[in-house]
């Protein structure tokens, strides 16, 4: 008996488990619908539904009749003649292929006489030559010739830029132009370069022992092994101090001594007379030692 009821027990457990997820399949694929529209299925929900049923087969969509390209414009007479109108035409074109060439060119068709001046420009009428005294009055009087001018020197760059703003205020554009120039600093009295630099120091003891202590050799240079008695910015001071040599015996030389240095000038060009307002030019020789701007030859722009 209890054997026998196990057995039912197991059977229910199994048409359970078998019928169960049917149902709820059923339930998840049956949607919600209006009242007035029946129910919609996907095909896989209908072949899960009804695995028996038949599968449907395609629908031929009919195709809309071709249009005619025209539509005859006259009535049915003209239909009836358009035949007959196309049979004469390929004639004609029959017997001019079969005719032999006119000697001169015809007349080109009416079509492509039309393309030919579509494709041709227009002429553009000639304008009349404008005349000389129309010309000299459009142009108007010749711009006044313009003069180049040189302003400097000036020692030091920042002067010369403030001086290029001053020339600015008075409505002159100027340009800075470097030079380097040899200028006379001064005066050596000395003993030209010896032989060698055992006979340079002896030299140097006989001065010394002579009385004369304010000197030095040189020992590199264009002057090496030569004596100095000093460099002297007045040529007075220089031929006192060689004259006392001589005094003693000895007879220096007395040599100009010169270096190089950079001038800085300032190069514009106006059209204007005067060039600079005379207020600001007796502003300018109180402030600039006398500087005076002077005519030059013109300069590229490119050199300053």
């Amino acid at each position: 008996m209890k054997q026998i009821f196990q057995l039912l027990l197991v059977i229910n457990l199994g048409i359970f488990i078998w019928s169960y997820p049917r149902e709820q399949a059923a339930v998840r694929l049956k949607p919600a619908v209006r009242p007035d529209i029946g129910s919609l299925l996907l095909l896989s929900e209908r072949r899960m539904l009804f695995p028996d049923e038949p599968e449907p087969e395609p629908e031929a969509v009919p195709l809309p009749a071709p249009e005619p390209l025209s539509e005859p414009v006259g009535g049915p007479e003209e239909e009836a003649t358009q035949p007959a109108a196309l049979q004469q035409l390929a004639r004609e074109a029959f017997l001019a292929e079969a005719s032999p060439p006119s000697e001169g060119p015809g007349p080109p068709p009416a079509d492509e006489t039309e393309k030919k001046a579509a494709r041709e420009p227009e002429p553009v009428p000639m304008t009349e030559p404008m005349p000389e005294t129309a010309r000299v009055a459009e142009a108007g009087e010749p711009a006044a010739e313009k003069t180049c001018y040189r302003l400097g020197p000036v020692e030091t760059r920042p002067s010369a830029e403030k001086l290029v703003d001053r020339l600015a205020s008075w409505g002159l554009a100027a340009g800075i132009q470097e030079e380097e120039v040899k200028t006379q600093a001064g005066y050596w009295v000395l003993f030209p370069p010896l032989e060698s630099t055992e006979a340079a120091r002896k030299k140097l003891q006989d001065l010394k022992a002579a009385g004369i202590t304010d000197v030095w050799r040189f020992t590199s240079g264009r002057l090496r092994n030569a004596i100095s008695l000093g460099l002297f910015s007045r040529l007075k001071n220089a031929e006192r101090v060689r004259e006392q040599a001589g005094e003693r015996g000895f007879l220096p030389e007395l040599r100009p001594h010169f270096t190089r240095r950079t001038e800085y000038w300032l190069h514009f060009e106006s059209a204007r007379e005067p060039v600079i307002p005379e207020e600001a030019r007796q502003r300018l020789r109180e402030e600039y030692a006398g500087l005076e701007p002077a005519p030059h030859a013109c300069l590229d722009s490119r050199s300053f």
